[in-house]
Parts: C-alpha cells; sequence; structure tokens
C-alpha cells in the first residue's frame, strides 16, 4: 500500500526534570522541518506549533527564550538546568497499527511567536548534543590507543552510544597526547586521524564512524522506484525525495530505479550523507529528501 495512502503520526513531546511536560501531536497544526548532514556535528530541527494554550505558549516563550540562550552561552551550569530535552516521532497508522519512529532527540534552545491571533504560531529551535558546543575536555590519551578506543572514549565523553567500524580500527594513534577540545572538536579531531578515507558525525545519541566509499551505517539496502518527482544527478551523486520513510538516513545505503529516467538510474547504489525531512500536520509535506554519494 503506498504511504500516501495511510494516515500521518506526527508527535512533539517536549520534557524537563522539573516536571515540565508538552506532548504534542497531529491534532494541532504542526510543521516540522530537521536536517542530517554528516558534515555537521549536530542536527538542528524547527517545530512550529499553531493555537496552544495560553499557559502552554507562555511557559516555552519563557523559559526557551533567545535571552536564556544568548545567558547561558557563557554560563554551563546555569545552561544544564535550563535546557529542555524535545524528542520528534514521526509514522504512519496502516491496518489500523500505529507504525512511528524517533527522528530527532535534542535540546530546545529558543522559542519565539510567528503569528498572531486567531492561529498563534510557536517557532522552536532545537539542536542535538547542545553542550559539545560549549562544553570542554581536558584529556591525556594513551601512547597506544587504537582508533576505535579514541572513537568510543569520545562517545563517552559526550554522552553518546558508539557506532564503529572501520578499515582502520586496530590502527594505533600516533599523534596521542594532551589537549583540551570541546565535543565538535573532538568529532573533528576523529575525522582528521584518516583523513578523506572514515567519516565521524553524529546522529540523535549514536556517534557514528565508518570508511568512507561503499560502506553505509549497517547492511541495510533500500530500494526505491517510487519517487516526488524525478531523481537527478548532482555533483557528488545524486539526489532524490520520496514520501516520509524513517529508514532514509545520513549512511543509509540507498538503489535509485527511476521509471521515467531509466538509463540515469539503473541499477546503482547510493549512500545518503544529507537528508531533510519536512514533515507537517495539515498541509500537503510529509517527505524526505536526500542527497547521495556514489
Amino acid at each position: 500500500m503506498s504511504l500516501s495512502l495511510n494516515r500521518r503520526i506526527l508527535r512533539v513531546d517536549i520534557s524537563h526534570s522539573d516536571g515540565f511536560k508538552l506532548n504534542v501531536d497531529q491534532q494541532l497544526a504542526l510543521e516540522v522541518t530537521i536536517e542530517k548532514n554528516c558534515l555537521d556535528p549536530n542536527t538542528n530541527a524547527t517545530i512550529v506549533v499553531y493555537n496552544l494554550t495560553d499557559h502552554q505558549r507562555n511557559i516555552l516563550i519563557t523559559r526557551v527564550s533567545k535571552y536564556n540562550y544568548w545567558y547561558n552561552q557563557n554560563n554551563l551550569d546555569n545552561a544544564r538546568a535550563w535546557v529542555t530535552p524535545v524528542v520528534i516521532s514521526a509514522g504512519y497508522k496502516i491496518n489500523k497499527q500505529e507504525q512511528v519512529n524517533l527522528i530527532f532527540q535534542g535540546q530546545l534552545i529558543t522559542a519565539e511567536l510567528t503569528s498572531g491571533p486567531p492561529d498563534v504560531g510557536v517557532r522552536l529551535m532545537a539542536i542535538t548534543n547542545y553542550f559539545s558546543r560549549s562544553d570542554f575536555k581536558f584529556y591525556q590519551l594513551n601512547s597506544n590507543l587504537t582508533y576505535k578506543q579514541f572513537a568510543l572514549w569520545v562517545g563517552k565523553q559526550l554522552n553518546l552510544t558508539v557506532n564503529c567500524n572501520t578499515l582502520y580500527d586496530d590502527q594505533t594513534i600516533t599523534n596521542a597526547g594532551i589537549g583540551a577540545s570541546n565535543g565538535q572538536g573532538l568529532i573533528a579531531e576523529l575525522n582528521q586521524m584518516f583523513y578523506s578515507k572514515t567519516l565521524a558525525w553524529v546522529d540523535n545519541t549514536i556517534l557514528n564512524v565508518i570508511d568512507l566509499g561503499d560502506q553505509g551505517i549497517d547492511d541495510e539496502l533500500l530500494d526505491y522506484d517510487n519517487f516526488l518527482g524525478v531523481p537527478q544527478y548532482n555533483e557528488t551523486g545524486a539526489q532524490f525525495k520520496i514520501m516520509f520513510d524513517h529508514r532514509v538516513t545520513v549512511g543509509k545505503k540507498v538503489h535509485l530505479k527511476s521509471l521515467l529516467d531509466p538509463l540515469t538510474f539503473h541499477n546503482q547504489s547510493f549512500t545518503v550523507f544529507k537528508c531533510l525531512y519536512r514533515l507537517t500536520s495539515r498541509s500537503n509535506e510529509f517527505s524526505v529528501t536526500a542527497w547521495c554519494q556514489q
């Protein structure tokens, strides 16, 4: 059955250890944009929600204001108590069964009004692994540390699960020493150790480290021949757009077959390096666009 014929499910769950909770789903007007890029250590999300209650709206605007964001850039202890976790999930209701998957898990950083009455909108900006930007780590590395051991250590510093599978896992790091870096710097250092041969990035709560080239984050190969528009070649490989499928994410291997352009796309596989989710509850958009490397 075509995914477009199934009922959409879109959920935004906001909670905090102080007891604040806000759960919004497709019953309200929701517009969600999530961009994942293997070259960006953090995933960004924008959430626009309309017609919250006055109480809900005031709490969000107060606790996730731009003033708080700017103030807490230089006050980490206060920021840890202020930052509010958010989870975005999406899927479909198929044969009376809900099939919903987590797409984004991060922290809210700003909230602002986007429109006035009668349909009052609030725009929320969120980011994954928020403290990796400003939380510095001082370290002294073992002289015989392997590449995979270093990746595991970086994951531990950032409270991330590590998925490391490269040809260089057992290779000893030759320039290990003493240093200081924020979380983004540690990920950048992972990328620099075997530059142009391996790639490290964060997807929600997972630190992925893979070989560049044919290898993906797992052994699954996704087949697509039903697109929104026509898939196109670009300067790195290919670009395509489909109805939302949670399996399409950075590092996935995809096999594309175009019925309108069979000569260009025939029996070819690509690896996704960037994807853009556009999810709405009341308008037409409920899709993922992927940029791929061959």
